[in-house]
Order: C-alpha cells, then sequence, then structure tokens
C-alpha cells in the first residue's frame, strides 16, 4: 500500500471529521469512553441571521466552550450570560463533571469568573506578550444546592428560624415615603433606607439615558442590585449589564460609572460597607 502525507491550511471540514470520528471510535473501544458529543447555540436576528452564540463540546465527561461570540450590536445586554447558562445547563444535563474554557482576553476572565470558574493556569510565550488564560468550574458544587433546575436559594433546605428579640427589630419599617431623600447625577433620586452602623443601604432611581460622574471608593465596598430594567455599569476595560434581580459586588479602589442606557426608568439597590463619608473619589469634572 502506497502511503503519502500532506499538509493543508483550513482543511476540509469533512476531512477533519474523520480524524475526530476515529479518535471516538478508538477511545470507546480502548477505554469505553462515551462518543463525544458537539453543541452550538445560536443567536439570530429578524432575517435568521446569526449575530451571537456559542459552541463546543463534552469530552470524557467534562464540558468544553469553545467559541463564544456576539457581533457589536447585541453587546454589554446580557447575551454572552445567557449563552453561558445554556452551555452550562447541557453539560449538566449530559452528566460532565465540570466545564472549562480559555481565553487570551484580560477583560472575559472577570466574565467567566462571575459563572463561577476559577482560573486553573495560564499559558505564556504568545504574540505581543499576550497570555492565554484556562478557567474550570466544577458542576458537583452547583448541582448540591439544585440551582439548576431552577430552584430559588429559598427552596432549599433551610435551617429553623429562632426567636427574635424585640430589641434588634427596627423600632420603624422603612420605606421610600419616609426615608430621607436626595437628588443626585442626572436628575436621580436616592432614598436612605438605612444609614448607620456598619453599612449603608440606598434605594436609588436612574430616568432613561442618565448617568453619574465615575469614581472610585477609597475603602468602601458596594454590592449593586438591579430592581427594575437594565443597568448598565461601565468599568475600566468593559461594561456590565444588570438585568432585574441580577446584582454584582465592585470593591474598593475600583473605578465605576453607573448609566442608564435604556430608554425607561431603572431602579436598584446600593448596599456599601462600611458606611463612611467622604470615602468617594471622583475621576471626571
Amino acid at each position: 500500500m502506497t502511503l503519502k502525507l500532506s499538509f493543508l491550511e483550513n482543511p476540509n471540514p469533512d476531512d477533519v471529521q474523520i480524524l475526530t470520528n476515529g479518535i471516538k471510535e478508538y477511545a470507546k473501544q480502548q477505554r469505553g469512553f462515551e462518543s463525544l458529543d458537539f453543541f452550538a447555540c445560536f443567536i439570530r436576528d429578524a432575517d435568521n441571521s446569526v449575530v451571537g452564540g456559542c459552541s463546543g463540546g463534552t469530552l470524557y465527561g467534562g464540558l468544553h466552550v469553545d467559541n463564544l461570540w456576539g457581533s457589536e450590536s447585541i453587546r454589554h445586554q446580557g447575551w454572552g450570560t445567557k449563552l453561558m447558562q445554556a452551555a452550562l445547563k447541557y453539560g449538566n444535563e449530559k452528566g460532565c463533571a465540570f466545564a472549562t474554557v480559555n481565553t487570551i482576553d484580560l477583560e472575559a476572565i472577570e466574565f467567566y469568573k462571575k459563572l463561577g470558574f476559577k482560573l486553573e493556569f495560564e499559558r505564556h510565550g504568545f504574540q505581543k506578550n499576550s497570555i492565554f488564560y484556562f478557567l474550570r468550574k466544577e458542576f458537583q458544587e452547583t448541582r448540591d444546592i439544585g440551582l439548576f433546575n431552577g430552584d430559588s436559594v429559598s427552596s432549599l433546605s433551610q435551617k429553623p428560624k429562632l426567636p427574635v428579640s424585640a430589641s434588634v427589630v427596627s423600632e420603624e419599617v422603612v420605606s421610600i415615603n419616609n426615608a430621607s431623600h436626595f437628588k443626585w447625577g442626572q436628575d436621580c433620586d436616592g432614598w436612605w433606607l438605612k444609614n448607620n452602623g456598619q453599612f449603608s443601604v440606598i434605594y436609588e432611581t436612574m430616568p432613561a439615558g442618565s448617568c453619574e460622574i465615575k469614581h472610585y471608593h477609597q475603602e468602601t465596598e458596594q454590592f449593586f442590585y438591579c430592581l427594575q430594567g437594565q443597568l448598565v455599569i461601565e468599568f475600566e476595560d468593559y461594561e456590565q449589564v444588570l438585568h432585574e434581580q441580577e446584582g454584582i459586588n465592585i470593591k474598593a479602589r475600583v473605578a465605576h460609572q453607573v448609566k442608564n442606557c435604556s430608554g425607561n426608568l431603572v431602579s436598584f439597590l446600593v448596599i456599601s460597607s462600611p458606611n463612611l463619608s467622604g470615602d468617594r473619589v471622583n475621576l471626571e469634572f
């Protein structure tokens, strides 16, 4: 039998599939591994054109997401999170023990970490001193609390409630009707629901198209929780969109700017700790 070796750039996908099929068959014969399964999830516009999506596969009990992409028209709208959630749900249903992703984009690392991924290792030596980051997420931790099945936290097993002493209960129920009100930013409103002790709680609203001055806090850590609409928080290198019932923690000295890029009112809670005055440093004038 006469054989020859050929090397091709951008080979025929059908030829590459022959290699994949051969590996799958060999792994099944030698180790009893289940076949490799591939998936793709797409976002399509009104013309049925693909404007974003993700793809990957399950490999011997692990899920790997190869591609995650969104066109400029759909970025910063939460589609990346929805795509990854769909992929993770697929991996969980296939019985995978973990999921992996890799990125050469520093900005994307924080995105994946918010989804529960942890940095596993780095690979150096790429062009322009770039670094490839490999991240991993364990599925078992998520299964233990049932979040893949749409269960709310309140539906999980809870400890018995203990009797509460009257001395620790607030003297007055607080609402925007009796809380101290203030104006901020571009005709935005705020109400101090709590402004004493170790932390503060503010209920804030932003009209359509409004924003605040970019700033950071020297010692204060904050948690933003979106109640209504879509809240955009701009950081140094990316924007995070919070949808209703989503929140994000912002550590001290991290520059940020809150914006309402939609045409509707946005309302949200801001929880700050420690509760300090004069801690804010504006970066714009």
